[in-house]
């Protein structure tokens, strides 16, 4: 059993950073280019390397979100099949749905703009992205409790904010502190650094005629749900791939262009290593494999088995689910954090 959840928890990583790699790298063309893809890529992997170690339904929408927008943006007469995939999302990551929604209903908006008198034409493929939306749409309901989903995103979470740390909001000293040691940028300031090219990125958009209405769309649900909590750090850097890709700093700006040669390869050297330093720092204590007890309460879970009294269990929320599998059903669990 554990070691199929590392290979599952593995495979879905695996193909999140493919899809990703293959989201930034299609059609770029030049050296510069692809190394901006190449750093956008890179610093979105290692953000969403923390929440990608437990394996939970989140890793099928960090998965797919990369793929949805591969598909409307790269490839849309295979958009049609996007239908099936959306029927998978809602049945393992219910909850995420107005994610998948938002990047159909953007890409469909940019096609039906358009299509609309005065508008640029109707693109090759537009409609099968404006039928995918739709089908889409429907493929909400194709769950086991039909209608009784579309409200479970919207439960209020103000009092689970207080103590569950990932449904924490985010603060303007988070977002503008920048933290290095020893050459390892931590996560939160690879996501500040993500943050700060993607606001520069809208801002050269705007700067852009005709406008790509989906990627803005896209970058507003980004910052709305960055909003929600800290964990939505991940889809944040995720839906904000599109401006990333289509507005690169590195040779809009020159800056590369002005560099010595000799500064301009020890410069990405050293950035070559940054991801190597972080991995080895961030694991460098590595638990028991394949599964460790480290944070959890193990022993209190197995001396309350021993004894086998039963009764209730006051317990923090953040091991509610731990304390179920373990103890359920000869104690009653009193938090399981589920909102």
């Amino acid at each position: 059993q554990d070691y199929g959840l590392i290979a599952l928890r593995t495979g879905l990583y695996g193909l999140t950073v493919a899809a990703v790699i293959r989201f930034l790298l299609h059609g770029e063309e030049g050296a510069r280019a692809r190394a901006w893809a190449a750093a956008i890529a890179i610093a979105v992997c290692l953000v969403h390397l923390p929440r990608a170690i437990a394996v939970r339904p989140h890793l099928i929408t960090y998965l797919l979100i990369p793929v949805f927008l591969c598909v409307l943006e790269h490839h849309p007469r295979r958009a049609p099949w996007l239908a099936l995939l959306t029927v998978l999302w809602v049945n393992l990551h219910g909850v995420a749905y107005p994610v998948m929604l938002l990047i159909c209903v953007a890409y469909a908006l940019d096609d039906l703009v358009a299509a609309a008198p005065g508008g640029a034409g109707a693109r090759p493929w537009g409609w099968a992205r404006v039928g995918a939306a739709a089908l889409a749409s429907l493929a909400v309901f194709a769950t086991p409790h039909g209608a009784e989903l579309l409200r479970v995103p919207f439960r209020p979470t103000g009092a689970a904010s207080q103590y569950i740390q990932e449904l924490m909001p985010v603060t303007w000293l988070d977002l503008l502190s920048f933290q290095i040691t020893m050459m390892t940028p931590s996560i939160p300031t690879l996501f500040n650094l993500l943050l700060l090219a993607t606001c520069v990125s809208a801002l050269l958009a705007l700067g852009k005629r005709p406008w790509r209405l989906s990627h803005l769309i896209l970058g507003v649900g980004a910052v709305a749900l960055l909003a929600k909590g800290v964990r939505f750090r991940n889809e944040f850097v995720l839906l904000a791939l599109p401006l990333l890709k289509a507005n690169p700093l590195f040779p809009s700006s020159g800056l590369t262009r002005s560099l010595p040669k000799p500064l301009y390869l020890v410069g990405t050297g050293l950035l070559m290593l940054l991801p190597l330093r972080l991995l080895v720092s961030n694991f460098h204590n590595r638990p028991a494999y394949p599964a460790s007890h480290r944070g959890l309460p193990y022993g209190v879970t197995t001396f309350l088995n021993h004894v086998n009294t039963g009764g209730d269990v006051l317990n923090h929320p953040n091991a509610g689910g731990y304390l179920q599998w373990r103890l359920s059903p000869r104690y009653r669990i009193f938090m399981d954090m589920e909102v």
